[in-house]
């Protein structure tokens, strides 16, 4: 009896380890795919357009709450993928959020100087960190 229960064990473990590594970890493609459909059903896209709108008048909100959420989105995407590097450049790009977000709550300088220090954070460094987000995820909706 034991032999039998511990050898149909292995088996289904066997196979769950060809679709999911027996880890409960999403694949890369689920993971964009996990990634796309949360961006659609949050749409971030149109909090993005309306944030732009009032971030143009000075306006920081809506685009911080924007940002807030797209933030949280990607920490959590990458709390689910079992792709390392598909990870890294997740936590990469929540980071930059992260960075954005304090500089827009930073209320000890002006508009045009938040603008200039969110745009120095696209570094080469950074950009390298998250281009294995476009190579893994090329049907990844835009944000932002």
């Amino acid at each position: 009896m034991f032999r039998k229960f511990a050898a149909a064990t292995a088996l289904f473990c066997l196979g769950l380890t060809a679709l999911t590594g027996c880890s409960g970890k999403l694949s890369t493609e689920e993971t964009c795919d996990y990634l796309n459909q949360q961006i659609k059903e949050r749409e971030i896209n149109m909090k993005f357009e309306t944030g732009d709108i009032k971030l143009a008048k000075g306006e920081t909100g809506d685009y911080e709450s924007a940002l807030e959420e797209f933030d949280a989105m990607l920490k959590d995407t990458a709390g689910k993928t079992g792709d390392k590097q598909l990870q890294e450049s997740l936590i990469s790009a929540a980071g930059q959020s992260t960075s954005a977000l304090k500089i827009l709550a930073d209320d000890s300088s002006d508009f045009e100087a938040q603008m200039e220090s969110i745009s120095e954070l696209n570094t080469a460094s950074q950009q390298q960190n998250t281009e294995y987000l476009g190579t893994a995820c090329p049907n990844l909706d835009s944000v932002g």
